[in-house]
């Protein structure tokens, strides 16, 4: 450390200076919550920014953070930060014209400091947006070193898997996303476009109009995910930025987007590979036949959030089994944030049999004050004051009112399309089109591409259950088999016996979010049985290729063939 340094420190750790400085964290803290809240109802804005106030006095006299943020100051991390802190700004439209929009500050707006508007707004956009660009850096500084050293650790085969896989997606998602709008906003002639329920049941119009990725406040973004946009916001601010370097690209925007989804599937299968207990050949085998499944091919270019709540919840899982203490308790935020159904896996640590329990209370504790921190600070605290009125909405996503056998029905047709096409097709259906103010035009009959009803228990996926649960009676004492079976069950559970999904026969919307696990699980059983059984298993697996790549390739052709044809780009 050079002498200027030195005094700097020795200044910045004075009594008075730090009194200064974190009350300037303070403040600005406060300011970000602010441009964060969004149009919220009387009296939402208001309990979180008192609760804001409070957490951000504890933070500020417990931990110097600002001190700690800047202490080593790198110049790479904070060009990158400034670039992310526009971005993030320019789509979530922070600046002081719609400073306005947000309810605490109309009050005071329009109070005795009417004559002072332009002064407060300034100051509030200014240090709110400092504060931003601190969590950026702080985001950087700790994150890049870890993913360099994550992408430094891959072998041969990864690496290859890696650009092949991206390399024939990419064309396909070049081609679909510039010949028609299906996929991620379904247009009609009229100018307006149908929010949901056109590719099967997923929001793709919704998820693209609210900005899903990068908007904090987006509709999308309720209870069932309410920390999505912070923890979706690096890969959704990276796509935008790629789709400005090519604005001769039609539809670029949402071509990077289903990249970069892309990409986090591959990471995903990565990591899941590095998890599985099984030979090397059998690793690759794995890689090579999930990228061919029904989940992988269909949201490469669906919009959706599984993909990113499926990341989230797999570096959790990696990172707690390779015994990454910090990166654990990040990764269960994230994953818990990015879908509140995911944090059910956090008790799945004690698993680990040299974990002791207070080392498992103590993430699971640090975990949820950094949930609790993170929904505060954002401004996101409404969705769990309006809990109970959330969950009255929420009734009309369960199975309820659907007999239990209609729901078997379904949920056995679910599992076989964790690997294969299931049976799909196009008919008309009357959805709600919107206009691009967000109002409503009108409610029209439409083409659609859905599920058809299931006529009766589906034997492939009945089959493919079983096989599942064998695989972990054999392989019982394998952690990452423990957890599989654990999310194997959770999904018969949620989809099932709860019947989230069935009222709208919507099931295969989960598969990408569910399909891991019944895809680990074979795999281990196919392990274990292969020495014995070596000249029987090879055809059956490749045989089994076959009919998964024919299958999911006639089942993408009539799925894109409808889309071109009725929502042309």
């Amino acid at each position: 450390m050079t002498n200027d340094k030195r005094k700097i420190m020795i200044l910045l750790n004075s009594y008075s200076a730090k009194i200064i400085i974190n009350w300037f964290t303070i403040i600005s803290g406060l300011c970000m919550t602010t441009l964060l809240l969004g149009n919220q109802d009387k009296p939402y804005g208001e309990i979180n920014l008192i609760l804001s106030l409070i957490l951000l006095i504890i933070i500020s006299l417990r931990f110097n953070l600002l001190i700690r943020i800047y202490a080593s100051f790198k110049i790479r991390y904070a060009l990158i930060a400034l670039l992310f802190s526009f971005v993030f700004a320019h789509y979530n439209k922070i600046s002081p014209n719609n400073l306005l929009n947000v309810h605490p500050f109309k009050y005071l707006a329009f109070s005795v400091w009417t004559s002072f508007y332009d002064i407060i707004t300034y100051v509030i956009v200014i240090l709110g947006l400092f504060a931003i660009f601190s969590v950026w850096y702080t985001f950087f500084k700790i994150f890049i070193p870890l993913v360099i050293i994550f992408l430094k650790s891959f072998n041969k085969f990864e690496i290859q898997y890696m650009m092949v896989s991206i390399l024939l997606y990419s064309i396909l998602i070049v081609f679909v996303q510039t010949n028609t709008t299906a996929f991620f906003m379904p247009l009609v002639k009229n100018g307006s476009f149908i929010p949901s329920d056109i590719i099967y049941t997923a929001d793709s119009g919704s998820h693209t109009f609210t900005n899903v990725n990068i908007n904090i406040n987006a509709s999308e973004n309720d209870l069932r995910q309410p920390l999505f946009a912070i923890f979706a916001m690096p890969f959704g601010i990276i796509s935008k930025i790629i789709s400005w370097a090519l604005p001769f690209l039609p539809n670029s925007s949402f071509i990077s987007t289903s990249i970069i989804h892309l990409i986090l599937m591959n990471l995903t299968y990565i990591m899941v590979s590095r998890m599985l207990n099984i030979r090397e050949t059998l690793k690759k085998l794995f890689l090579i036949t999930t990228s061919i499944t029904f989940p992988f091919a269909l949201f490469s270019i669906v919009m959706e959030q599984y993909v990113i709540a499926t990341f989230w919840m797999i570096i959790f899982i990696f990172s707690s089994l390779n015994k990454k203490s910090n990166m654990t308790i990040f990764a269960l935020t994230g994953a818990t944030g990015a879908m509140l159904t995911s944090g059910i896996l956090a008790p799945l640590l004690l698993l680990k049999k040299d974990f002791k329990i207070t080392t498992v209370i103590n993430y699971i504790l640090n975990s949820l004050i950094l949930f609790i921190s993170f929904t505060i600070l954002s401004g996101q605290v409404s969705h769990f004051i309006r809990f109970q009125n959330t969950m009255v909405r929420y009734k009309e996503f369960t199975g309820a009112i659907i007999p239990f056998i209609s729901k078997l029905q379904q949920f056995s047709s679910f599992v076989l399309s964790c690997f294969v096409y299931p049976d799909s097709s196009a008919t008309f259906s009357t959805r709600v089109l919107i206009d691009f103010s967000g109002a409503v035009v009108s409610y029209d009959l439409v083409p659609v591409y859905q599920l058809i009803s299931s006529g009766g228990i589906n034997l492939g996926g009945v089959v493919i259950f079983i096989l599942a649960l064998i695989s972990f009676l054999i392989n019982y004492k394998d952690v990452f088999a423990r957890i599989c079976l654990f999310w194997v069950l959770f999904s018969f559970v949620i989809l099932c016996v709860i019947g989230w999904g069935t009222a709208e026969n919507g099931l295969v919307l989960y598969i990408v979010y569910f399909s891991w696990a019944f895809t680990s699980l074979i795999f281990l059983l196919f392990d274990k049985l292969f020495n014995k059984f070596p000249l029987l298993l090879v055809p059956i697996y490749f045989f089994s290729l076959i009919v998964i790549l024919t299958f999911n390739i006639v089942g993408m052709y009539n799925i894109i063939n409808f889309a071109i044809k009725f929502y042309p780009a």
